[in-house]
């Protein structure tokens, strides 16, 4: 039965970790789209709402990832403590 628990533990993390790439590839997109808006803003096609929403977007992805890293790292201190005992 523990030996189960631990598997299912590793799965948790490994479910853990793609998140951390997945919201990686999203900060990248998230600044694509705000290097693009702050190009379209300099010709006058966006406006400062767009430019804040933008601003705003990289922000929420990047705090994002923080706490899937975070949830990841307790996960794996978790999972190492329990595999050392």
């Amino acid at each position: 039965q523990a030996h189960s628990h631990i598997e299912n533990e590793v799965a948790e993390l490994k479910l853990l970790h793609s998140q951390v790439h997945d919201a990686e590839e999203n900060i990248v997109r998230a600044e694509k789209y705000y290097k693009l808006t702050q190009s379209e803003y300099a010709r006058g096609v966006k406006n400062s709402p767009d430019m804040l929403s933008a601003s705003e977007k990289i922000f929420e992805v990047k705090n994002k990832r923080l706490e899937i890293l975070k949830d990841f790292n307790l996960k794996q201190a978790h999972v190492l403590a329990k595999i050392n005992r």
